[in-house]
């Protein structure tokens, strides 16, 4: 009797241990994640799936995921059902550009955890597309002479009128071509940064009084110029001929 016990003990755990092996996978053979950026309003939303290649059963997947990027997020997690099941949500975020996916799936199950990983994946939250042209642009009067009458200035104009500094007969169209760094490099840039605002046709991420306040900081202090100021004003796409 006791010898049958056994027998059918042994039998008993090798079947057992043969079922959960033939139902655990080595390992998950593949995961994946796809995303997406959509503007909501005057924020973004990235929403995402994830998918991950195992056998089929009553047991649950969970995943994380780290996003970075122009915001900071927290750590997202979820669980889905191993086999054909999917993750996926979405998570908003209150800053264009570039967010990279990184991350990972896992499964619980005897004798170990199985893990598999997920990204880099990068997402773009497009940017509004800012104009703007450049001060080499600005300066060829000969031939962009009629683009800055569109924008009301005229290269015989006065700079220390407009922008209340340089010498008292320094005009816009001196300025455009003045040659070197530091503070004649601060003249072009402002010159250029003036039109572009002042252009109906090129949209840079400023105002004529944005200029002003810009132009004014940066004189101010332009033995140690931060040209990064500058950025959204001048050189970016040039919509004119």
């Amino acid at each position: 009797m006791k010898k049958r016990l056994i027998i059918l003990a042994i039998f008993s755990v090798v079947m057992f241990g043969y079922s959960i092996q033939a139902w655990a996978p080595e390992q998950i053979t593949d995961c994946n994640i796809t995303a997406s950026c959509v503007e909501s309003g005057e924020q973004y939303s990235i929403t995402y799936e994830v998918t991950a290649n195992t056998l089929p059963g009553p047991l649950n997947v969970n995943y994380a995921l780290i996003i970075t990027g122009p915001s900071e997020l927290p750590p997202v997690t979820g669980t889905f059902t191993a086999g054909t099941g999917s993750g996926s949500g979405s998570i908003s975020v209150s800053g264009c550009g570039d967010y990279v996916i990184t991350g990972s799936v896992e499964l619980a199950i005897y004798p170990g955890i199985y893990m598999c990983t997920l990204g880099p994946l990068t997402v773009r939250c497009p940017c509004e597309m800012l104009e703007g042209c450049t001060p080499g642009y600005w300066k060829n009067i000969r031939k962009h002479g009629d683009e800055w009458a569109v924008a009301g200035y005229d290269p015989n104009d006065l700079f220390i009128e407009i922008f209340g500094f340089g010498s008292r007969d320094l005009t816009l169209g001196e300025a455009i071509r003045a040659k070197g760094g530091q503070l004649n490099k601060l003249l072009r840039f402002s010159t250029a940064a003036l039109l572009n605002a002042a252009h109906p046709d090129v949209q840079p991420d400023s105002s004529v009084d944005t200029v002003g306040e810009v132009i004014d900081l940066a004189y101010n202090s332009f033995l140690v110029l931060n040209w990064d100021a500058f950025d959204g004003l001048v050189d970016q796409d040039c919509p004119l001929n």
